[in-house]
């Protein structure tokens, strides 16, 4: 019942390979400040907190099924080194997998 909430706040730049006329690639680098928390049972945080800088890098795919609509699949790797407000650190390594709908402006 124990696991970890990651939040980041990353900036970065984002290439984009057209594949052709409904598929594109896109290619991101960012980087900003990660945070975690560790949540007991599901109801209650602990009293811990970490942070640290970290880097955050993703490849997505996506199909464009209407003008302002997309499908895309997604995957990265983020990491970074943790401070925690009792002294302690740690690193925090995450795979990230996605699949969604898009919308584009």
């Amino acid at each position: 019942n124990d696991w970890w909430q990651v939040t980041g706040l990353t900036a970065g730049p984002q290439y984009t390979f057209f594949l052709g006329k409904k598929f594109e690639a896109d290619l991101k680098a960012r980087f900003g400040l990660l945070l975690t928390q560790k949540v007991i049972d599901e109801s209650g945080n602990s009293d811990g907190f970490g942070d640290g800088f970290g880097m955050d890098l993703r490849a997505s795919l996506r199909y464009n099924v209407f003008r302002r609509w997309c499908l895309i699949a997604e995957t990265g790797y983020f990491a970074a080194n943790q401070k925690y407000g009792d002294g302690s650190s740690g690193k925090l390594q995450v795979i990230v997998t996605g699949l969604g709908i898009g919308f584009r402006f």
